[in-house]
């Protein structure tokens, strides 16, 4: 079913645990006046054709709706207390972020990022949507991490990688001798 907005309902959201997920009106209910916020971050969200499904992380931690990203979570919106986004930025993303900060929103946008620790190879950046700016910004991350994913290597740094000694000369690598080392003994016994 879909609302009359042109989104889909809360219960028509796919949920990864089966449990019974909340409709639009509790969803309303709990966000009070950051309804209209959630509304705004779920179409960003549906016009990059991500996907949204609910999941419940805990019982006290609540529900939130996650986007998946080349099969791996890449944002959340959290609909505990209140709305807060979540984008996972990988280095790709950082690099780019750091490389050609060229508005000042991609700064506030860096310096939020750089705040957040790293775990593994990703930092995990949770945005408080608490106005229609912030939730702006968090579309923005959103957005340049997909376009970073979808992006090749070498358009990102605009420079080819660089050739191997053996590509240098023209010849292929199979025509390369293998290297072989060299293990010196010690005549001493």
């Amino acid at each position: 079913m879909v609302e009359s907005s042109g989104e889909p309902a809360g219960n028509e959201i796919p949920t990864h645990r089966p449990l019974k997920p909340p409709s639009n009106a509790a969803i309303r209910a709990l966000l009070g006046p950051a309804w209209s916020r959630y509304r705004t971050a779920l179409k960003g969200l549906a016009a990059m054709e991500l996907t949204p499904e609910f999941y419940r992380y805990s019982s006290s931690g609540g529900w939130a709706v996650r986007f998946q990203i080349d099969h791996v979570t890449g944002c959340a919106l959290y609909l505990a207390n209140s709305l807060t986004g979540l984008v996972a930025v990988g280095a790709r993303t950082e690099a780019a972020l750091r490389a050609n900060p060229r508005r000042d929103e991609q700064k506030q946008i860096l310096r939020l990022v750089l705040a957040t620790p790293r775990r593994g190879s990703v930092r995990w950046v949770k945005m408080p949507l608490r106005g229609q700016e912030d939730v702006r910004r968090f579309l923005s991350l959103v957005e340049t991490t997909l376009q970073l994913r979808h992006a090749s290597p070498t358009s990102l740094n605009h420079t080819p990688p660089p050739q191997t000694t053996a590509a240098a000369r023209g010849r292929k690598r199979s025509d390369t001798p293998p290297r072989r080392s060299i293990a010196r003994r010690s005549s001493r016994g």
